[in-house]
């Protein structure tokens, strides 16, 4: 099929190769469409309508979305983003966030007038037609071992996972001791917590959780995890065992065995709980890919291939499933079959592979324009730069986009579709629009700021600034653009008032206080006065407000043309 596919110049092709697959072989069916994207996918923006779809019937829902932003990001019109909006509410229902979801599916109604039930699941309609009001259930129900909360523990998590874990603990300190909920939420905070750094309170929230419920396979599971990040190896067994002998057929406990068995290097136990859960889930990349993390320890490389390719044909944007893809054909050919290895079970590369790949990426940045134009032309610098975007380290992430943005030309389109990827975070997003501005690189470009997808015009300085001025008017696109401004033509003539208001002081004004400055003349209704305006760029209130009265007169010292939107 590789032969073929090269050969594949619209959609009709690719279609007609579908249509030789099993409807029910999902995973042929995703490499077809992964294929023609590759190929095909800048001018046949159906084929991410496709793929989102496809993984939508394999219950990858993170990766339908990600399809589905590319697909709304290429829409040309009202049927076409309303299509999106749609299936983009269906996408959220299932990755469980009600509220974004809800969001879209207003988006589609406000804009196409109705929606249109063809393409909203039976399970979503039913859902959001329900005349209850499920979030003020658990209050009225006594005794408390009655109450369900599994609404609150959703939505504590959610929380948790935002970064807000003071509101998240308000949350899960609603849960009384006599519930069958107790142990759950105290267990979520005992993992909050010990990610947060303080073990011993982390390890005592979980033993609390134990106490309350020694049935519960999260709350050993979680104690056993906590002794071995310790290094209490013994602990770590005691509850590890004490997990195992629980007996359940839940699959969040089948998950949590399996996960902890990893750890252990349990590595055939580990697979006989992943069998179970993949045989619910066939097509879980995580499930397929800890299958070939066990297999690749135990010294079965013939296994330990089958499922990273699998994994790796499914997500082939994957940076670390290509790698386990690429050890694994490479360790076959050196007949290691058969010899045990000791990796680590994260979905991350080994910390040598890790090393050199930064240690690349710092060497790269030190290249002018034309030797990154052709260092990029080799597969594994490139994969060094795309792996950055999925690895934890913003440095590494940051100095790529500026690499990406050095290069310039193609690279240019590589670091706008990073602004519609949900799994690149806010900062590195306001890095690159500060980038693609001081670049000027304007135009439309989409944008993914808390699942929130805008398109926003960037139009650059008509005139030649001095950098300093060039760096605040960027800080404040890229400060305002996540607050929901999407035409910055206003801030243009706002940069240079400040600028002709600036350019003769004597006192120096810093490049955060000019981007404020920027802001406050633009006139935006949203940042509604110096108090908030301050706030957003760091700077200080009071230091705002007399460069505005010395700058401007003191003439509606805010910048805003609506009276009352001034601080007093």
């Amino acid at each position: 099929m590789a032969e073929m596919l090269k050969f594949g110049t619209d959609l009709s092709f690719y279609e007609r190769l579908e249509d030789k697959k099993d409807a029910e072989d999902l995973a042929g069916r995703i490499e077809v469409y992964q294929t023609a994207r590759k190929n095909i996918g800048d001018k046949e923006k159906e084929v991410y309508l496709r793929l989102a779809d496809l993984y939508k019937c394999a219950e990858l829902f993170d990766t339908s979305v990600k399809y589905l932003y590319k697909y709304l990001d290429r829409a040309s019109n009202k049927e076409e983003t309303v299509t999106a909006y749609t299936l983009l509410g269906n996408g959220y229902y299932y990755l469980g966030n009600d509220k974004v979801s809800n969001y879209y599916f207003n988006k589609a109604f406000v804009l196409g007038g109705a929606l249109d039930p063809d393409l909203i699941d039976d399970s979503v309609l039913e859902f959001f037609t329900k005349n209850k009001d499920k979030a003020a259930d658990y209050k009225i129900v006594y005794p408390p071992e009655d109450v369900d909360y599994n609404d609150l523990l959703d939505e504590a998590k959610d929380l948790f996972i935002a970064g807000n874990l003071k509101e998240s603990f308000a949350l899960y300190e609603q849960v009384p001791e006599k519930s069958p909920f107790y142990a759950e939420a105290r267990s979520e905070m005992a993992v909050a917590e010990f990610l947060h750094g303080d073990a011993e309170k982390g390890i005592n929230l979980a033993r609390e959780a134990y106490r309350a419920d020694p049935e519960n396979v999260f709350a050993a599971c979680n104690l056993s995890s906590m002794f071995y990040s310790k290094g209490d190896y013994v602990n770590a067994r005691k509850y590890y065992d004490k997990a195992m002998a629980i007996e359940s057929d839940n699959l969040e406990d089948i998950f949590k065995k399996a996960m902890a068995s990893c750890e252990e290097k349990e590595h055939k136990k580990a697979l006989e709980l992943l069998a179970i859960l993949l045989d619910d889930k066939p097509y879980d990349t995580h499930y397929t890919f800890l299958s070939g993390m066990a297999y690749l320890n135990l010294g079965n490389l013939t296994a330990a291939r089958e499922y990273f390719h699998a994994a790796y044909a499914l997500k082939p944007f994957d940076a670390v499933y290509k790698y386990y893809v690429k050890l694994t054909d490479e360790k076959i050919e050196l007949n290691l079959d058969g010899k045990p290895n000791d990796y680590p079970y994260f979905t991350q590369l080994p910390e040598k592979e890790t090393d050199k790949r930064v240690k690349l990426v710092s060497k790269l940045a030190e290249k002018t324009p034309r030797e990154l134009n052709l260092k990029l032309k080799d597969p594994e610098v490139s994969d060094a730069i795309l792996w950055a975007f999925s690895a934890g380290d913003s440095e590494v992430q940051k100095t790529s986009v500026y690499i990406l943005a050095a290069a310039g030309g193609k690279y240019n389109k590589v670091i706008k579709d990073l602004l519609i990827e949900v799994g690149v975070s806010d900062y590195i997003k306001r890095i690159i629009l500060t980038v693609l501005v001081i670049n000027g690189v304007g135009g439309k470009v989409g944008l993914v700021i808390g699942n929130i997808y805008q398109k926003i015009k960037i139009p650059a300085l008509s005139e030649e600034f001095p950098d300093e001025f060039l760096y605040a008017y960027a800080g404040c696109v890229s400060v305002l653009a996540p607050v929901g401004i999407d035409d910055f033509s206003k801030l243009v003539k706002a940069a240079s008032n400040v600028y002709e208001a600036v350019k003769t002081s004597k006192e120096r004004v810093d490049g955060a206080m000019l981007s404020a400055l920027m802001c406050c003349k633009s006139g935006y209704p949203i940042v509604s006065g110096t108090n908030e305006t301050a706030k957003l760029f760091r700077v200080k209130k009071d230091r705002l407000e007399k460069f505005l009265c010395e700058f401007f007169n003191g003439d509606n010292k805010s910048g805003f043309s609506e009276p009352g939107t001034t601080d007093k």
